[in-house]
């Protein structure tokens, strides 16, 4: 019952999310925000919306009571590469930028972006880790079931 409560809210979370996104996507197409445009795109279409998906599917394990799965671990592990190809995405969108629009290294627009790239490059850490945690504590729980 605690399990389905915390899938519950993590999906909530995940909707959030999913709703955010489409707003910023419209806000900057709306705004025609150029050098923005094709990579917010790129990224919201290509690899937030993946990452959500496979955050999904974590939720629904978790409401399965399988939080530590090798289905889990697998799904992390996605987000992971996914976090990869959102900061390359991101370091390609900082070097247009810089090499079409001369964006110096001091500028707003330039900080921003090597932000992103640290961003992509972090969760992708942290998507990792987790992966390795989940598939850890499934091998213990698989050998713990394997004694009893």
């Amino acid at each position: 019952m605690k399990q389905q409560k915390i899938s519950n809210w993590l999906k909530g979370i995940a909707i959030a999310l999913a709703i955010l996104g489409i707003l910023i996507i419209v806000a900057i197409t709306t705004l025609q925000m150029r050098p923005f445009l094709l990579y917010s795109w790129y990224a919201a279409l290509t690899v937030c919306y993946l990452i959500l998906y496979y955050f999904w599917k974590v939720c629904t394990e978790i409401g399965r009571g399988n939080s530590f799965s090798n289905e889990n671990a697998a799904y992390f592990h996605k987000m992971a590469r996914c976090g990869i190809v959102l900061a390359v995405g991101f370091l390609a969108r900082f070097l247009v930028c810089l090499i079409l629009y001369k964006l110096s290294f001091i500028h707003i627009q330039t900080f921003l972006c090597i932000c992103e790239v640290f961003a992509g490059i972090i969760f992708a850490v942290l998507c990792e880790a987790l992966s390795k945690l989940i598939l850890h504590a499934y091998e213990m729980k698989q050998e713990n079931e394997l004694t009893i």
